[in-house]
């Protein structure tokens, strides 16, 4: 069993409830993934001093 097997064995255990809350799969590049709750998140891409609409992805 690998690691992170064994983490979510854990958590099953300890804290059914939450275990399996949040079931993310990337593929592929990701720019500023955030997951959880209750976040607060300021993300900023592009080059500073740009308009908003310049450097986006």
């Amino acid at each position: 069993m690998e690691i992170i097997e064994v983490a979510g064995e854990v958590l099953r255990l300890t804290d059914p409830e939450q275990a399996g809350k949040y079931v993310v799969q990337v593929k592929g590049e990701v720019h500023g993934l955030a997951q959880g709750d209750h976040q607060g998140v300021t993300m900023n891409f592009g080059t500073p001093g740009k308009s908003s609409d310049e450097g986006r992805f």
